[in-house]
């Protein structure tokens, strides 16, 4: 009977420490590769409504949205002034495009600007990872989208 014990210890430690898995996920992935680009929509429209469009047709690409820039309205840039920027998940677009819109109306709620329309939003500016060849990619479907490599 002490050999069943002792064997069934030994089985019960081997089990719960030597047999450990350990899920690692990587928080952002490095590529040598990649740059990181400021895109300028100045002459270009960018809302809510098209940036799937416009922005999530690269994602096939290697192309990464770390930061959105709303363009604020007059009346809300006293809101939204502790709020340069919003962080953006790029690993599923519209998990990220939720994301950015529960931010949003969360700082609308909490100041009673019911009013005010998520759609109506307009982006100035995403700060992007990506490779040359998507760079190249972006320059030649929209042209008025400025892009300025940063590092």
């Amino acid at each position: 009977m002490k050999k069943i014990i002792i064997i069934l210890t030994f089985f019960l430690i081997y089990i719960l420490f030597v047999n450990k898995k350990t899920d690692i996920n990587p928080v952002m992935l490095y590529d040598d590769s990649s740059s990181y680009y400021e895109l300028l929509f100045d002459e270009e429209l960018l809302n809510i409504n098209n940036f799937k469009l416009k922005v999530g047709m690269f994602t096939k690409y290697d192309f990464k949205v770390t930061k959105v820039y709303i363009k604020y309205k007059e009346k809300l840039k006293d809101y939204f002034s502790d709020k340069e920027y919003f962080s953006f998940d790029s690993s599923n677009i519209n998990k990220g495009i939720e994301n950015l819109k529960e931010e949003y109306n969360l700082v609308l709620k909490r100041n009673y600007l019911y009013d005010e329309k998520i759609e109506d939003i307009v982006i100035e500016k995403v700060e992007v990872y990506s490779d040359d060849n998507t760079i190249n990619i972006i320059k030649n479907k929209y042209p008025l989208v400025k892009i300025i490599r940063k590092g």
